[in-house]
C-alpha cells in the first residue's frame, strides 16, 4: 500500500533524492476515512482508502513539490486527491468482490497514523502489473 505525493515519471533518481533529502519538516498524523475505486478504460479497477486532506498533509505535499520543482519537476495541474492504494484488479477481474469490499468497508476509518518518514520509489511493470522499489527513505523531524 502507498500514498503517492507526486508522480515523477521518468526522472533522475539521484537529483530527486538530493532535493528531497534537504527537506526539514516535522512528523505529523493523518487519518484514513472511507474507501472507493477508480475504474480504468481497459476494465482494470484500483481500490483505495481515502486520506483526509489535513492542512499538515497538504503543506507537506506543497513542500515536496517545491523542492522537486527546483530540479525541473512540473507538478500535475489537477487537484491533489490523497488516497492509499489498497489493491488492483486486472481487466475482468474483481467483479462482485470489488462491490463486496466497497459495501463491507464503507465505514472504514483508521485515525492518527503517524507519518515519520517518506520514500522515493521507482516502478516497473512485471507481467503487466506495477512493481515498486524504494530507492531512498527520508525521516521527518
Amino acid at each position: 500500500m502507498h500514498l503517492t505525493l507526486h508522480y515523477l515519471g521518468e526522472s533522475d533518481v539521484a537529483r530527486m533524492s538530493s532535493a528531497l533529502s534537504r527537506l526539514e519538516t516535522p512528523a505529523f498524523a493523518m487519518d484514513l476515512r472511507g474507501v472507493g475505486k477508480f475504474a480504468s478504460p481497459d476494465g482494470s479497477v484500483t481500490l483505495w482508502a481515502a486520506v483526509v486532506p489535513s492542512p499538515k498533509l497538504l503543506a507537506f505535499h506543497l513542500l515536496t513539490a517545491t523542492a522537486l520543482a527546483r530540479e525541473g519537476f512540473v507538478p500535475e495541474a489537477r487537484p491533489y486527491t490523497p488516497h492509499v492504494t489498497v489493491a488492483r484488479y486486472g481487466p475482468g477481474a474483481g467483479g462482485e468482490g470489488v462491490d463486496r469490499f466497497l459495501s463491507g468497508h464503507a465505514d472504514f476509518a483508521l485515525l492518527g497514523l503517524q507519518v515519520t518518514e517518506f520514500g522515493l520509489y521507482s516502478s516497473t511493470f512485471v507481467d503487466g502489473a506495477p512493481s515498486y522499489r524504494r530507492e531512498q527513505s527520508f525521516r521527518l523531524s
